[in-house]
């Protein structure tokens, strides 16, 4: 037989057809390989997420798109508990109805305060057996946060007398301090802020 004149032209479309189902064929078996590593690696001991994650990106750089639609696992749950919102109003029950406001600005807190004498809801009696007015001394205490949303506060309390580094915690209500008395949070700060009386 006398070969025509498009019989070259077939043959080698026909070699072209083998050689792409080969590498099909090919293509198809690294594909399946390569997710079955990605099973095993995800059911081996000792191996993190995030070397999961790394291992999956190197695939997926290589071409293997197959490994970049492998659902991850799920992301493991943190407990965290909740930031605290140190600015605000507190309740001393040992200073009842004395003001104790903190105002905060970064890792700075101010607190601001006052104490009465004999306390600031109920005045003593005089000499004379009289009502006598309410005195109250306030003042200021600087302290600060190690961190950003830090739970523990540090408090200077020298200048009333106290030790300058108190640390104290917030316990999801109030802040904590290390003789066990707490400052209930009841309220945010007033619109008008005022500043303590000299």
């Amino acid at each position: 037989l006398k070969a025509g004149p498009y019989s070259f032209g077939i043959s080698r479309g026909r070699d072209m057809d083998r050689r792409l189902r080969l590498l099909r064929r090919r293509q198809n078996l690294l594909l399946a390989l390569f997710g079955a590593s990605l099973a095993l690696v995800a059911k081996l001991p000792g191996i993190t997420f995030v070397e999961q994650v790394i291992t999956r990106r190197r695939m997926a750089l290589a071409g293997v798109a197959v490994a970049s639609t492998l659902p991850l696992p799920p992301l493991p749950s943190v407990a965290m508990g909740p930031i605290p919102e140190w600015s605000g109003r507190y309740s001393d029950p040992e200073h009842m109805a004395c003001r104790r406001e903190i105002v905060a600005d970064g890792l700075l807190l101010t607190i601001v305060g006052e104490d009465g004498n004999p306390s600031c809801d109920s005045a003593g009696k005089n000499a004379r057996g009289a009502q006598a007015p309410i005195v109250r001394t306030p003042w200021v205490l600087p302290a600060r946060l190690t961190r950003e949303g830090s739970t523990e506060v540090i408090v200077d309390f020298s200048s009333k007398g106290g030790p300058k580094d108190v640390v104290a915690k917030w316990d999801g209500t109030g802040i904590r301090f290390p003789d066990g008395n707490k400052w209930t949070r009841i309220g945010g700060l007033r619109r008008f802020y005022r500043s303590p009386e000299k």
